[in-house]
């Protein structure tokens, strides 16, 4: 199943062309993970969300979200479902760091906002379905382009050559 959606992500990037998709119709949709223990989040969102020529013309001093098309969300969102989303998802945001909750994935879409959490006392079960929802979110998320503008001075070290910098040669 995760195949699936990677093959679908690659025939995406593919066909589309940036701030459209293939067919223009599709219904808002944001999923977020957050990693609770080392304050990480990622966002996702559809071209029905976020046109990303306007989010991405945005400077910003962390990056935003990325922006994938409508048809590689609503396989997500799909493959979500084959997965167990709806078993184990449970209504609305997904809460605050507790002792119980280490990761979270939440889906805003048709309206609705549900949640899975992950955790030393996530059902075994669970657990499994979150780890594959988990799995292709990060494929999707992986192969999504974001040409975002951050403003953030500290990461340009890894541009700079030490060698020229102290007059040698590279």
């Amino acid at each position: 199943m995760s195949h699936r959606i990677l093959i679908l992500s690659l025939l995406a990037a593919c066909a589309a062309t940036p701030g459209a998709s293939v067919d223009g119709v599709g219904a808002p949709a944001r999923v977020t993970f957050s990693e609770l223990r080392n304050g990480v989040t990622m966002t996702l969102v559809n071209e029905s969300h976020s046109d990303p020529l306007a989010l991405y013309s945005q400077v910003r001093n962390r990056p935003g979200p990325k922006v994938t098309t409508d048809e590689v969300m609503a396989a997500m969102l799909d493959h979500f479902e084959d997965e167990g989303w709806g078993r184990f998802a449970s209504a609305g945001a997904a809460v605050a760091i507790t002792p119980e909750t280490y990761q979270t994935l939440e889906v805003d879409s048709d309206g609705h906002t549900t949640h899975l959490l992950n955790g030393p006392r996530t059902p075994e079960e669970a657990r499994g379905a979150f780890r594959r929802c988990l799995l292709a979110f990060l494929q999707v998320q992986e192969l999504t382009q974001q040409n975002q503008a951050v403003s953030n001075s500290r990461g340009t070290g890894i541009f700079r050559d030490p060698k020229a910098e102290g007059g040698g040669t590279r």
